[in-house]
């Protein structure tokens, strides 16, 4: 029950603006992709923030990046001391506590990016250098002045960051937006900028500037990069609007796409990302890989965003072939992971999911897990072919089916849910209230006679009650609508 609470309020957030609850500030100590240059960032839980920029001492091993609090699991040393033995190059500090920095392999320096505890109010990108000068600082509104409004806020943050990287050759921090709440899930098209290290200039960028993503050392931003070129085009690519469709081919691209899953010694989320794209241009070797960590039981060690990642996109590369596992998940509802994420991956199957998860949703003898998922599942895919089904259960299960069958039909949206929902309007609904709240903001020409039959089945008592007020509001707004046409 747990899990479905949460799962529900996490759902619900996209469309309100919640309070933020952040943990105290963790001292982080971040490596470039070689080892050979570091920087320790400590802080109070608001900026401003202290650094130390370091180089790897001759007689020490490499730099290794890590995220603690007081004390270092590896060593039970403070991660303060993580410096001893190496070549401090800088002390300075910073006016906001970074969430993510980047250090550069070739020792320009490193970049901060965004602010802790108030994602978006500060400073977005950093650079500082080697000797300390700050190269230049960027604001969010200056990065996108035209973009503003596609990012999710919440009480004190705007979640817009998606990913960055440091390009050494071009001397270039690349940045992209369109993250998600809680970076659980993109937000629209990927946005890119590009910032040269020392000068501040900024353009926009190209499919050329996130293709070299694939090249560079850092993990990350290999993962970025791929989950980029999937999403689709950017300026330079080819542009189909279709997932997998950005550039291919393009600058030896998918050579580096498949040297990446080849790698048995690359992380685990950037081969499932490689074979993802491989997958969507009809190379299947990436089914066994997403066989072991997105069908089966979940194997020990694997981290909740690469077993989600597998999840997910298990129907991208498998097909239909994923979903007996996906729907199996879905019932289950044990695996917190899995169970958001199969619902992920049944709408990438679309219209081809909608009949099993209508029988679903509709019975009473399947697991409330099953039925929840279900019917949020065939609300994003949106397909008019579950309207009938998810009727059924507004008009007649309890009230915690039914609201979820509602939202999706909300959803689904369209004159035949208008429709449909005054049909039923007033026979015996646990839901006639938001009906009658979602025909205070939508048209519908059936809609006034049902709202005006079922405000004729209220008794006199009851007439000044703030419910009644409601339908009269909604009756107000139909008329309204009926004259404008």
């Amino acid at each position: 029950m747990r899990l479905v609470l949460a799962s529900v309020l996490l759902l619900a957030i996209a469309g309100t603006v919640v309070a933020d609850s952040w943990a105290p500030y963790a001292d982080r100590l971040v490596a470039d992709p070689t080892g050979t240059y570091g920087v320790l960032v400590t802080a109070n839980f608001l900026g401003p923030a202290k650094y130390v920029f370091f180089r790897r001492g001759a007689d020490s091993p490499p730099i290794d990046s890590r995220l603690e609090t007081d004390i270092d699991a590896k060593t039970g040393k403070p991660v303060s001391m993580a410096i001893a033995g190496h070549e401090v190059l800088k002390r300075g500090r910073l006016v906001d506590a970074p969430v993510h920095v980047r250090v550069s392999s070739e020792g320009l320096g490193f970049a901060a990016f965004d602010s802790y505890g108030r994602l978006g109010s500060g400073k977005a990108v950093v650079a500082v250098a080697a000797d300390g000068t700050v190269h230049f600082e960027k604001t969010l509104p200056e990065l996108f002045p035209d973009h503003l409004d596609q990012f999710p806020r919440t009480a004190s943050s705007t979640w817009w960051h998606r990913g960055c990287w440091i390009d050494d050759e071009r001397r270039q921090v690349v940045v992209i937006a369109g993250g998600g709440l809680f970076g659980v899930a993109p937000v629209g098209k990927p946005i890119v900028r590009v910032i040269d290290f020392v000068t501040g200039q900024t353009r926009e960028g190209t499919f050329d500037d996130v293709r070299r993503g694939l090249e560079m050392p850092e993990p990350k931003a290999r993962q970025v990069a791929l989950d980029i070129l999937f999403d689709g085009s950017l300026p330079g690519g080819r542009d189909s609007g279709e997932p997998g469709s950005g550039g291919q081919d393009s600058g030896g691209q998918e050579s580096a796409v498949v040297g990446l899953f080849e790698d048995n010694g690359a992380a685990l989320a950037t081969r499932l990302r490689a074979g993802v794209l491989l997958a969507h241009r009809g190379d299947p070797r990436a089914a066994e890989l997403f066989r072991k960590h997105g069908l089966a039981e979940r194997s020990a060690g694997i981290t909740d965003e690469d077993r989600d990642y597998a999840v997910t996109h298990s129907t991208r590369v498998l097909g239909l072939g994923a979903l007996p596992p996906m729907l199996a998940l879905l019932r289950d509802g044990s695996e917190r992971v899995g169970w958001g994420a199969s619902q992920r991956a049944l709408r990438h199957l679309g219209s081809k999911a909608v009949p099993a998860l209508i029988e679903i949703a509709v019975s009473a003898t399947e697991t409330a897990n099953g039925r929840y998922g279900a019917t949020h599942a065939l609300g994003e895919i949106g397909d008019e072919a579950a309207i009938p089904g998810l009727l059924k259960v507004v008009e007649r299960d309890e009230q915690k089916f039914a609201s979820g069958a509602l939202n999706a039909l909300i959803a689904i949206g369209g004159n035949s849910v208008a429709t449909s929902l005054s049909d039923i309007l007033g026979r015996s609904s646990s839901q006639n209230s938001r009906i009658v709240e979602y025909f205070t903001r939508v048209r519908s020409a059936k809609a006034l006679p049902a709202l005006e039959r079922y405000r004729a089945s209220f008794t006199d008592d009851v007439m000044e009650t703030a419910y009644v007020k409601q339908i009269d509001a909604a009756i107000a707004f139909q008329r309204e609508s009926s004259t404008d046409r």
